[in-house]
Protein backbone atom coordinates (compact mmCIF):
# COMPACT_ATOMS: atom_id res chain seq x y z
CA UNK A 1 0.00 0.00 0.00
CA UNK A 2 1.27 3.70 -0.53
CA UNK A 3 0.23 6.08 2.02
CA UNK A 4 0.52 9.78 2.02
CA UNK A 5 2.81 10.44 -0.49
CA UNK A 6 4.07 6.77 -0.24
CA UNK A 7 4.73 4.09 -2.71
CA UNK A 8 4.14 0.20 -1.72
CA UNK A 9 4.75 -2.83 -4.04
CA UNK A 10 3.62 -6.47 -3.49
CA UNK A 11 5.57 -8.58 -6.61
CA UNK A 12 4.18 -12.39 -6.39
CA UNK A 13 6.69 -14.39 -8.70
CA UNK A 14 5.08 -17.73 -8.43
CA UNK A 15 3.87 -20.70 -6.28
CA UNK A 16 0.09 -21.11 -5.29
CA UNK A 17 0.13 -18.39 -2.56
CA UNK A 18 -2.43 -17.07 -0.09
CA UNK A 19 -3.58 -13.62 0.73
CA UNK A 20 -5.66 -12.06 2.51
CA UNK A 21 -6.34 -8.35 3.27
CA UNK A 22 -8.24 -6.83 6.44
CA UNK A 23 -8.01 -3.29 4.86
CA UNK A 24 -6.09 -1.23 2.69
CA UNK A 25 -3.38 -3.86 0.87
CA UNK A 26 -2.63 -5.59 -2.14
CA UNK A 27 -1.81 -2.43 -4.39
CA UNK A 28 -3.80 0.11 -2.95
CA UNK A 29 -3.36 3.97 -3.37
CA UNK A 30 -4.21 6.24 -0.79
CA UNK A 31 -3.64 10.28 -0.02
CA UNK A 32 -1.39 10.54 -3.09
CA UNK A 33 -0.24 7.61 -2.61
CA UNK A 34 0.68 4.67 -5.00
CA UNK A 35 -0.07 1.59 -4.32
CA UNK A 36 1.30 -1.90 -7.13
CA UNK A 37 0.21 -5.61 -6.49
CA UNK A 38 2.29 -7.61 -9.45
CA UNK A 39 0.70 -11.33 -9.74
CA UNK A 40 2.96 -12.91 -12.59
CA UNK A 41 2.27 -16.79 -12.14
CA UNK A 42 1.16 -19.20 -9.65
CA UNK A 43 -2.23 -20.26 -8.93
CA UNK A 44 -3.32 -17.26 -5.86
CA UNK A 45 -5.86 -16.53 -3.50
CA UNK A 46 -6.74 -13.64 -2.62
CA UNK A 47 -9.13 -12.29 -0.04
CA UNK A 48 -9.97 -8.30 0.07
CA UNK A 49 -11.73 -6.28 2.73
CA UNK A 50 -11.91 -1.98 2.40
CA UNK A 51 -9.48 -0.48 0.12
CA UNK A 52 -8.06 -3.65 -1.79
CA UNK A 53 -6.69 -5.25 -4.77
CA UNK A 54 -5.97 -1.74 -6.91
CA UNK A 55 -8.07 0.45 -5.34
CA UNK A 56 -7.17 4.05 -5.34
CA UNK A 57 -8.56 6.37 -2.49
CA UNK A 58 -8.52 10.35 -2.23
CA UNK A 59 -6.51 11.67 -5.08
CA UNK A 60 -4.07 7.58 -4.55
CA UNK A 61 -3.42 5.41 -7.11
CA UNK A 62 -3.64 1.63 -6.57
CA UNK A 63 -2.93 -0.83 -9.32
CA UNK A 64 -3.60 -4.66 -9.23
CA UNK A 65 -1.86 -6.25 -12.45
CA UNK A 66 -2.43 -10.48 -12.86
CA UNK A 67 -0.30 -11.56 -15.81
CA UNK A 68 -0.95 -15.44 -15.34
CA UNK A 69 -1.94 -18.11 -13.07
CA UNK A 70 -5.45 -19.70 -12.50
CA UNK A 71 -6.16 -17.25 -9.35
CA UNK A 72 -8.88 -16.37 -7.15
CA UNK A 73 -9.93 -13.03 -5.80
CA UNK A 74 -12.81 -11.91 -3.52
CA UNK A 75 -14.34 -9.01 -1.99
CA UNK A 76 -15.38 -9.19 1.80
CA UNK A 77 -16.67 -5.93 3.51
CA UNK A 78 -13.50 -4.62 5.30
CA UNK A 79 -13.09 -2.71 8.92
CA UNK A 80 -13.28 0.92 7.49
CA UNK A 81 -16.69 -0.24 5.84
CA UNK A 82 -16.01 1.54 3.16
CA UNK A 83 -15.33 0.65 -0.54
CA UNK A 84 -14.68 -2.62 -1.04
CA UNK A 85 -12.63 -4.97 -2.83
CA UNK A 86 -10.81 -5.98 -6.04
CA UNK A 87 -11.13 -4.75 -9.50
CA UNK A 88 -9.82 -1.28 -9.89
CA UNK A 89 -12.31 1.24 -7.62
CA UNK A 90 -11.92 4.62 -7.14
CA UNK A 91 -13.04 6.66 -4.25
CA UNK A 92 -12.54 10.35 -2.90
CA UNK A 93 -11.78 13.04 -5.68
CA UNK A 94 -8.95 12.68 -8.18
CA UNK A 95 -8.47 8.80 -7.60
CA UNK A 96 -7.23 6.19 -10.79
CA UNK A 97 -7.90 2.55 -9.53
CA UNK A 98 -6.66 0.07 -12.08
CA UNK A 99 -6.97 -3.90 -12.46
CA UNK A 100 -5.93 -5.97 -14.89
CA UNK A 101 -6.15 -8.99 -16.01
CA UNK A 102 -3.96 -10.48 -18.80
CA UNK A 103 -4.87 -14.46 -18.30
CA UNK A 104 -5.43 -17.55 -16.40
CA UNK A 105 -8.94 -19.12 -15.79
CA UNK A 106 -9.39 -17.14 -12.36
CA UNK A 107 -12.61 -17.32 -10.24
CA UNK A 108 -13.52 -14.02 -8.72
CA UNK A 109 -16.35 -12.81 -6.33
CA UNK A 110 -17.29 -9.07 -6.64
CA UNK A 111 -18.55 -6.46 -3.75
CA UNK A 112 -20.63 -3.71 -3.99
CA UNK A 113 -18.15 -0.60 -5.94
CA UNK A 114 -15.84 -3.25 -7.89
CA UNK A 115 -15.22 -4.21 -11.36
CA UNK A 116 -14.41 -0.90 -12.69
CA UNK A 117 -16.58 1.29 -10.05
CA UNK A 118 -16.42 5.36 -10.55
CA UNK A 119 -18.17 7.87 -9.56
CA UNK A 120 -17.92 11.66 -8.79
CA UNK A 121 -15.56 12.31 -12.32
CA UNK A 122 -13.16 9.47 -10.51
CA UNK A 123 -11.46 6.96 -12.67
CA UNK A 124 -11.97 2.74 -11.72
CA UNK A 125 -11.14 0.79 -14.62
CA UNK A 126 -11.11 -3.40 -14.92
CA UNK A 127 -10.00 -4.89 -17.87
CA UNK A 128 -9.55 -8.90 -18.89
CA UNK A 129 -7.50 -9.26 -21.39
CA UNK A 130 -7.87 -13.17 -21.78
CA UNK A 131 -8.60 -16.15 -19.80
CA UNK A 132 -11.70 -17.85 -18.57
CA UNK A 133 -13.59 -16.30 -15.12
CA UNK A 134 -16.33 -16.69 -13.11
CA UNK A 135 -17.43 -13.32 -11.85
CA UNK A 136 -20.26 -13.50 -9.03
CA UNK A 137 -21.55 -11.37 -6.76
CA UNK A 138 -21.71 -14.56 -4.52
CA UNK A 139 -19.64 -17.53 -5.00
CA UNK A 140 -21.08 -20.47 -5.29
CA UNK A 141 -19.88 -23.47 -2.95
CA UNK A 142 -16.31 -24.96 -3.77
CA UNK A 143 -15.64 -22.27 -6.06
CA UNK A 144 -11.90 -20.76 -5.63
CA UNK A 145 -10.21 -24.22 -5.13
CA UNK A 146 -6.67 -24.46 -5.40
CA UNK A 147 -5.15 -26.91 -8.20
CA UNK A 148 -4.93 -30.20 -6.74
CA UNK A 149 -7.02 -29.23 -4.03
CA UNK A 150 -10.58 -32.08 -3.97
CA UNK A 151 -13.97 -30.90 -4.71
CA UNK A 152 -15.97 -30.36 -1.38
CA UNK A 153 -12.97 -28.80 0.89
CA UNK A 154 -13.48 -25.31 1.51
CA UNK A 155 -10.78 -23.19 -0.05
CA UNK A 156 -9.35 -19.95 1.50
CA UNK A 157 -12.09 -17.88 -0.35
CA UNK A 158 -15.09 -19.61 1.06
CA UNK A 159 -13.73 -20.46 4.35
CA UNK A 160 -13.29 -16.22 4.65
CA UNK A 161 -16.38 -15.70 3.50
CA UNK A 162 -18.30 -18.00 5.55
CA UNK A 163 -16.51 -16.27 8.30
CA UNK A 164 -17.58 -12.95 7.64
CA UNK A 165 -21.11 -13.76 7.16
CA UNK A 166 -20.99 -15.85 10.42
CA UNK A 167 -19.77 -13.24 12.16
CA UNK A 168 -22.24 -10.91 10.86
CA UNK A 169 -24.91 -12.69 12.15
CA UNK A 170 -25.78 -13.96 15.66
CA UNK A 171 -24.07 -16.70 17.08
CA UNK A 172 -26.63 -20.09 16.23
CA UNK A 173 -27.98 -18.79 13.46
CA UNK A 174 -28.07 -20.51 10.07
CA UNK A 175 -24.89 -19.13 8.85
CA UNK A 176 -23.13 -19.59 12.03
CA UNK A 177 -23.87 -23.24 12.27
CA UNK A 178 -23.43 -23.83 8.47
CA UNK A 179 -19.69 -22.31 8.94
CA UNK A 180 -18.69 -23.63 11.89
CA UNK A 181 -19.19 -27.12 9.99
CA UNK A 182 -17.19 -26.43 7.09
CA UNK A 183 -14.36 -25.48 9.67
CA UNK A 184 -14.87 -28.84 11.38
CA UNK A 185 -15.13 -31.07 8.56
CA UNK A 186 -11.63 -29.85 7.68
CA UNK A 187 -10.37 -31.06 11.33
CA UNK A 188 -7.20 -30.48 12.76
CA UNK A 189 -6.01 -27.72 9.81
CA UNK A 190 -9.35 -25.71 10.08
CA UNK A 191 -9.07 -24.96 14.05
CA UNK A 192 -5.24 -23.87 13.47
CA UNK A 193 -6.58 -21.53 10.43
CA UNK A 194 -9.40 -20.40 12.81
CA UNK A 195 -7.00 -20.03 15.75
CA UNK A 196 -4.38 -17.98 13.97
CA UNK A 197 -7.03 -15.63 12.86
CA UNK A 198 -8.82 -15.44 16.57
CA UNK A 199 -5.83 -14.61 18.20
CA UNK A 200 -4.25 -12.20 16.11
CA UNK A 201 -7.95 -10.27 16.74
CA UNK A 202 -9.70 -11.93 19.95
CA UNK A 203 -13.17 -9.89 19.45
CA UNK A 204 -16.24 -11.16 21.56
CA UNK A 205 -17.95 -12.89 18.31
CA UNK A 206 -14.79 -14.47 17.05
CA UNK A 207 -13.83 -15.65 19.92
CA UNK A 208 -17.26 -17.43 20.64
CA UNK A 209 -17.10 -18.68 16.81
CA UNK A 210 -13.72 -20.00 17.26
CA UNK A 211 -15.24 -22.10 20.86
CA UNK A 212 -17.78 -23.47 18.84
CA UNK A 213 -15.60 -24.84 16.01
CA UNK A 214 -13.25 -25.98 18.74
CA UNK A 215 -16.11 -27.83 20.27
CA UNK A 216 -17.29 -29.55 17.29
CA UNK A 217 -13.62 -30.73 16.37
CA UNK A 218 -12.94 -31.89 19.93
CA UNK A 219 -9.20 -33.21 20.62
CA UNK A 220 -7.89 -32.52 17.51
CA UNK A 221 -8.05 -28.94 17.99
CA UNK A 222 -5.90 -28.75 21.05
CA UNK A 223 -2.55 -28.41 19.90
CA UNK A 224 -3.56 -25.41 17.79
CA UNK A 225 -4.92 -23.71 21.14
CA UNK A 226 -2.46 -24.18 23.54
CA UNK A 227 -0.41 -21.74 21.82
CA UNK A 228 -3.09 -19.68 22.09
CA UNK A 229 -1.50 -19.49 25.87
CA UNK A 230 1.63 -17.99 25.19
CA UNK A 231 0.15 -14.72 22.62
CA UNK A 232 0.87 -11.84 23.70
CA UNK A 233 -2.70 -10.44 23.49
CA UNK A 234 -4.19 -11.05 26.88
CA UNK A 235 -7.47 -11.61 25.34
CA UNK A 236 -5.96 -14.07 23.38
CA UNK A 237 -4.48 -15.86 26.34
CA UNK A 238 -8.19 -16.12 28.52
CA UNK A 239 -9.39 -17.17 25.05
CA UNK A 240 -7.06 -20.24 24.58
CA UNK A 241 -7.42 -20.82 28.91
CA UNK A 242 -11.42 -20.80 28.36
CA UNK A 243 -11.71 -23.01 25.22
CA UNK A 244 -8.71 -25.58 26.56
CA UNK A 245 -11.31 -26.14 29.66
CA UNK A 246 -14.04 -26.86 28.17
CA UNK A 247 -12.15 -29.26 25.97
CA UNK A 248 -10.74 -31.02 28.91
CA UNK A 249 -7.38 -30.87 28.02
CA UNK A 250 -5.26 -31.90 30.68
CA UNK A 251 -2.18 -31.43 28.76
CA UNK A 252 -2.67 -27.96 29.55
CA UNK A 253 -3.11 -28.24 33.32
CA UNK A 254 0.41 -26.98 34.12
CA UNK A 255 0.58 -23.83 31.81
CA UNK A 256 -2.63 -23.32 33.06
CA UNK A 257 -1.35 -22.96 37.11
CA UNK A 258 1.36 -20.60 35.86
CA UNK A 259 -1.03 -18.28 34.15
CA UNK A 260 -3.02 -18.05 37.23
CA UNK A 261 0.01 -17.96 39.65
CA UNK A 262 2.37 -15.56 37.30
CA UNK A 263 0.31 -13.63 34.39
CA UNK A 264 -0.02 -9.95 34.92
CA UNK A 265 -3.05 -9.73 33.24
CA UNK A 266 -6.34 -10.10 35.79
CA UNK A 267 -8.73 -11.40 32.68
CA UNK A 268 -5.98 -14.19 32.11
CA UNK A 269 -6.00 -15.23 35.95
CA UNK A 270 -9.62 -15.21 36.38
CA UNK A 271 -9.87 -17.66 32.59
CA UNK A 272 -6.76 -19.85 33.85
CA UNK A 273 -8.77 -20.38 37.46
CA UNK A 274 -12.00 -21.36 35.94
CA UNK A 275 -10.26 -23.65 33.43
CA UNK A 276 -8.62 -25.53 36.17
CA UNK A 277 -12.37 -25.93 37.95
CA UNK A 278 -13.06 -27.52 34.89
CA UNK A 279 -9.81 -29.91 34.78
CA UNK A 280 -10.16 -30.67 38.58
CA UNK A 281 -7.13 -30.64 40.80
CA UNK A 282 -6.45 -32.68 43.73
CA UNK A 283 -4.61 -29.82 45.33
CA UNK A 284 -5.17 -26.10 45.81
CA UNK A 285 -3.23 -24.45 43.03
CA UNK A 286 -0.60 -21.44 43.68
CA UNK A 287 -2.18 -17.77 43.12
CA UNK A 288 -5.96 -18.89 43.79
CA UNK A 289 -5.46 -17.47 47.78
CA UNK A 290 -4.68 -13.95 45.83
CA UNK A 291 -7.74 -14.61 44.00
CA UNK A 292 -9.99 -15.32 46.93
CA UNK A 293 -8.55 -12.14 48.63
CA UNK A 294 -8.76 -9.65 45.75
CA UNK A 295 -11.46 -6.66 46.18
CA UNK A 296 -12.79 -7.90 42.76
CA UNK A 297 -15.80 -9.33 42.46
CA UNK A 298 -15.16 -11.09 39.26
CA UNK A 299 -12.08 -12.45 40.86
CA UNK A 300 -13.37 -14.05 43.97
CA UNK A 301 -15.94 -15.50 41.30
CA UNK A 302 -13.49 -17.46 39.42
CA UNK A 303 -11.87 -18.72 42.75
CA UNK A 304 -14.89 -19.79 43.33
CA UNK A 305 -15.27 -21.73 39.95
CA UNK A 306 -11.37 -22.99 40.75
CA UNK A 307 -11.97 -24.32 44.03
CA UNK A 308 -15.45 -26.33 42.49
CA UNK A 309 -12.47 -28.95 40.72
CA UNK A 310 -10.48 -28.92 43.71
CA UNK A 311 -11.11 -32.32 45.33
CA UNK A 312 -9.27 -31.40 48.55
CA UNK A 313 -10.18 -30.60 52.63
CA UNK A 314 -8.33 -27.35 51.63
CA UNK A 315 -10.35 -26.48 48.82
CA UNK A 316 -13.51 -26.49 51.06
CA UNK A 317 -11.70 -24.55 53.54
CA UNK A 318 -11.48 -21.71 50.75
CA UNK A 319 -15.07 -21.92 49.93
CA UNK A 320 -16.17 -21.65 52.99
CA UNK A 321 -15.67 -17.98 53.77
CA UNK A 322 -16.59 -17.27 50.23
CA UNK A 323 -19.62 -18.81 51.43
CA UNK A 324 -20.42 -17.65 54.62
CA UNK A 325 -18.23 -13.97 54.90
CA UNK A 326 -18.12 -12.81 51.68
CA UNK A 327 -20.51 -9.31 51.16
CA UNK A 328 -20.93 -9.57 47.38
CA UNK A 329 -24.18 -12.21 46.82
CA UNK A 330 -22.79 -13.31 43.78
CA UNK A 331 -19.73 -14.72 45.34
CA UNK A 332 -21.92 -16.58 47.64
CA UNK A 333 -23.88 -18.06 44.95
CA UNK A 334 -20.84 -19.16 43.23
CA UNK A 335 -19.54 -20.67 46.68
CA UNK A 336 -22.48 -22.38 47.27
CA UNK A 337 -22.90 -23.92 43.58
CA UNK A 338 -19.22 -24.77 44.13
CA UNK A 339 -19.51 -26.93 47.43
CA UNK A 340 -22.67 -28.80 46.31
CA UNK A 341 -20.91 -29.94 43.03
CA UNK A 342 -18.39 -30.98 45.46
CA UNK A 343 -20.67 -33.52 47.28
CA UNK A 344 -20.11 -35.80 50.10
CA UNK A 345 -16.72 -34.63 49.63
CA UNK A 346 -16.95 -31.67 51.67
CA UNK A 347 -20.21 -33.02 53.93
CA UNK A 348 -17.68 -33.13 57.01
CA UNK A 349 -16.74 -29.51 56.86
CA UNK A 350 -20.00 -28.24 55.94
CA UNK A 351 -21.25 -30.43 59.08
CA UNK A 352 -19.00 -28.68 61.39
CA UNK A 353 -19.88 -25.29 60.33
CA UNK A 354 -23.48 -25.81 61.05
CA UNK A 355 -23.30 -27.06 64.48
CA UNK A 356 -20.42 -23.87 65.30
CA UNK A 357 -23.63 -21.68 64.14
CA UNK A 358 -26.20 -23.83 65.17
CA UNK A 359 -27.67 -20.62 67.63
CA UNK A 360 -26.18 -18.21 65.76
CA UNK A 361 -24.32 -16.51 62.87
CA UNK A 362 -25.13 -16.00 59.05
CA UNK A 363 -24.81 -19.05 56.60
CA UNK A 364 -27.22 -21.19 58.25
CA UNK A 365 -29.90 -21.06 55.79
CA UNK A 366 -27.05 -21.79 52.48
CA UNK A 367 -25.32 -24.50 54.73
CA UNK A 368 -28.68 -26.02 55.33
CA UNK A 369 -29.85 -26.04 51.11
CA UNK A 370 -26.29 -27.39 50.40
CA UNK A 371 -26.23 -30.39 52.61
CA UNK A 372 -30.02 -31.35 51.28
CA UNK A 373 -28.55 -30.56 47.63
CA UNK A 374 -26.66 -33.39 48.10
CA UNK A 375 -28.43 -35.28 50.49
CA UNK A 376 -26.18 -35.96 53.71
CA UNK A 377 -27.99 -38.53 55.67
CA UNK A 378 -25.13 -37.48 58.87
CA UNK A 379 -26.49 -34.00 58.85
CA UNK A 380 -30.48 -35.43 59.66
CA UNK A 381 -29.70 -34.48 63.83
CA UNK A 382 -28.83 -30.89 62.64
CA UNK A 383 -31.33 -30.00 60.12
CA UNK A 384 -33.97 -31.72 62.83
CA UNK A 385 -32.78 -29.44 65.45
CA UNK A 386 -33.46 -25.98 63.16
CA UNK A 387 -37.09 -26.88 62.70
CA UNK A 388 -37.37 -25.38 66.40
CA UNK A 389 -35.31 -22.07 65.45
CA UNK A 390 -37.57 -18.86 65.21
CA UNK A 391 -36.31 -18.03 61.52
CA UNK A 392 -38.99 -18.88 59.31
CA UNK A 393 -36.52 -19.09 56.04
CA UNK A 394 -34.05 -21.29 58.47
CA UNK A 395 -37.28 -23.62 59.12
CA UNK A 396 -38.22 -24.13 55.96
CA UNK A 397 -34.80 -24.48 54.35
CA UNK A 398 -34.23 -27.53 57.06
CA UNK A 399 -37.89 -29.16 55.80
CA UNK A 400 -37.05 -29.18 52.23
CA UNK A 401 -33.55 -30.37 53.04
CA UNK A 402 -35.42 -33.11 54.92
CA UNK A 403 -37.12 -34.26 52.02
CA UNK A 404 -34.50 -34.26 49.89
CA UNK A 405 -32.52 -36.89 52.60
CA UNK A 406 -35.87 -38.68 52.55
CA UNK A 407 -35.18 -40.73 55.56
CA UNK A 408 -39.22 -42.04 56.34
CA UNK A 409 -38.86 -41.15 60.20
CA UNK A 410 -38.13 -37.53 59.27
CA UNK A 411 -40.62 -37.50 56.59
CA UNK A 412 -43.39 -38.67 58.98
CA UNK A 413 -42.05 -36.23 61.94
CA UNK A 414 -42.86 -33.23 59.04
CA UNK A 415 -46.50 -34.64 58.57
CA UNK A 416 -47.37 -34.20 61.81
CA UNK A 417 -45.57 -30.82 61.97
CA UNK A 418 -47.57 -29.65 58.57
CA UNK A 419 -51.34 -29.29 60.83
CA UNK A 420 -49.83 -26.98 63.37
CA UNK A 421 -46.98 -25.02 61.40
CA UNK A 422 -48.89 -21.10 61.15
CA UNK A 423 -45.53 -19.57 58.74
CA UNK A 424 -46.35 -19.62 55.07
CA UNK A 425 -42.87 -19.89 53.93
CA UNK A 426 -42.43 -23.05 56.19
CA UNK A 427 -46.10 -24.42 55.03
CA UNK A 428 -45.10 -23.82 51.84
CA UNK A 429 -42.36 -25.71 51.94
CA UNK A 430 -44.37 -28.44 53.68
CA UNK A 431 -47.10 -28.82 51.38
CA UNK A 432 -47.18 -32.39 49.43
CA UNK A 433 -46.39 -34.40 52.32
Amino acid sequence: MGSTRGVGLCMEGGGDDRYFASDSSQGVGHDMGLGMFLDLAGGDECCAGALSQGAGSWHGSGFFFDLAGDDGRMALPGPAGGVQGWGGEAEGWGSVGLFLDCGGKDRNSEGPADGGWKTRGLGGLAIDSGGTENKSSSPKPGAGLLPGEKAGTPSLLSLERDLHQALSSLPGSSSWKAAVEDLARMGKAGVEWLAARAFASPTPAMGSFLEDTALAVGEDAREALRKGLDRPFAQARALAARILGRLGDRSALKRLESLLSGDPSPLVRRAAAEALGRLGLDHVPDGLDALCKSKSIPDRIAAAACLEGTRCREGVDRLLPLLLDDPAWPVRQRAEGALAALGPEGAPRLREELKKRKKKGPGRIALARILGKIRDSAARPLLLDLLEDPDPVLRAEAVRALRSIGNKGDLEKLKALAPVEMNPLVRAALKGL
